[in-house]
């Protein structure tokens, strides 16, 4: 551990090398790496849901953005509880096949 003295100051103090805001950009930063194709993937369905949603008019434009991030936690959430799978999306009543316009055009590899 290093110990910086500070300009004026008569004591030492000691900083731990990983504090502050670096340390928690850090720990994001890997989160964000471990969950990025699955995430990417399910921001495009989330943003596909929006806009579905905004077309037929179930909810009004100025909603858009907090129903896509309820919309994407979800997908995250049935993500952790599928064991870090897709699976959920593509099986028979998952939610490809009862919202099959969120999900068109978007490539889900099997292992992702």
């Amino acid at each position: 551990m290093r110990v910086h003295v500070l300009r004026g100051h008569s004591q030492p103090r000691a900083r731990h090398p990983m504090h502050g805001a670096r340390a928690h950009f850090c720990h994001i930063y890997v989160i964000l790496l471990l969950l990025y194709r699955a995430a990417r993937r399910f921001t495009d369905i989330a943003d596909r849901a929006m806009e579905e949603a905004i077309q037929t008019g179930s909810i009004n434009m100025y909603v858009g953005t907090p129903y896509a991030i309820h919309i994407w936690k979800d997908l995250l959430d049935m993500y952790y509880a599928n064991g870090e799978s897709v699976d959920f999306l593509t099986r028979a009543g998952g939610v490809c096949a009862s919202h099959g316009t969120w999900c068109d055009g978007i490539v889900l590899p099997p292992s992702m």
